[in-house]
């Protein structure tokens, strides 16, 4: 019996770190499109919009995007803190709705408590276009989904974020394939995320599944992430690894980071993937697609 896709999907992923340049100079040395950095607003009470103190840049791909993303004041009391005092890398996974409202009252009828949806902006300034993009956003609770920032998007304005002209890069990504993260009891942990995606996780050899709407997310343990990455060690228990990219031509893919004296490292079964230190924390993969870039979409939950 083939199982189903989660409803849900992966809308993006947020690579965090102390300094915003220093990770735009090393996602472009990676071979990236890196987009316009852009500044992150907040509801002021009175029907406007004031600055988060964070600030990113984003990484168009065929099928959403990678947000770089750093507090522009560092303060104990940003949502980011706790976060990068953890360790700098992977740490958001946005997952993908129709709508803020309905997702939460689904998660809310499962027993899962969840905050009411609020607003928040993004001031774009891409080439040839710009605006405030709109979004509805909420955060799923530690209780739940501890292992990173999880929580649930609907964009309003996913047109002035998402540009389809930026999604072309040196290195031949086209999309998201999948996100891995590593924890010491994968089986409770996956009983979780099984609640929130409502879909059971297949196991294979190395590790548990989640075929979500919009790529797919791995749950290992330390024992696997040593036969994935040998020689990486996990900077903190639970660990968002990394996330594993589709290129249209590994070969070529290979001989860009050659050429840029970026060491990717042959993880068998036409896999490469580089080290977290040449990537700004996160270990990051890369694998052939087998087909054009998934078109971006909006699931609903």
């Amino acid at each position: 019996m083939k199982r189903r896709k989660s409803a849900t999907g992966i809308d993006h992923i947020g690579v965090v770190g102390r300094d915003l340049d220093n990770l735009a100079l090393a996602f472009e040395r990676l071979g990236f499109h890196v987009a316009p950095r852009c500044s992150l607003l907040k509801p002021d009470g009175a029907g406007g919009f004031q600055p988060m103190d964070q600030e990113n840049h984003h990484v168009i791909l065929g099928n959403g995007y990678i947000e770089l993303t750093a507090m522009t004041k560092p303060s104990p009391r940003h949502h980011l803190a706790p976060l990068i005092a953890r360790y700098a890398g992977l740490h958001i996974v946005a997952l993908t709705t129709a709508s803020a409202d309905k997702s939460a009252a689904a998660l809310k009828k499962k027993g899962i408590e969840v905050p009411q949806p609020g607003g928040a902006a993004r001031d774009v300034g891409y080439p040839g276009i710009s605006g405030t993009a709109l979004f509805r956003w909420f955060k799923l609770p530690d209780s739940i989904a501890g292992e990173g920032l999880y929580c649930y998007v609907e964009h309003l304005t996913r047109e002035l974020v998402v540009r389809p002209e930026l999604a072309t890069h040196k290195n031949g990504v086209r999309g998201l394939a999948h996100i891995t993260m590593c924890v010491e009891r994968p089986g409770t942990v996956v009983k979780r995320y099984e609640q929130i995606f409502d879909v059971l996780a297949r196991k294979g050899k190395r590790g548990y599944w989640f075929d979500l709407a919009i790529g797919k997310l791995r749950v290992i343990d330390r024992g696997q992430l040593s036969e994935l990455y040998p020689g990486v060690e996990p900077p903190y228990m639970p660990w968002l690894v990394g996330f594993t990219l589709r290129v249209s031509n590994l070969a070529a893919t290979a001989t860009y980071f050659k050429k840029q004296g970026i060491r990717a490292e042959d993880g068998g079964r036409q896999r490469l993937w580089i080290r977290p230190d040449d990537a700004c924390g996160a270990a990051l993969s890369f694998v052939r697609s087998s087909q054009g870039p998934t078109k971006s979409r909006t699931a609903s939950a």
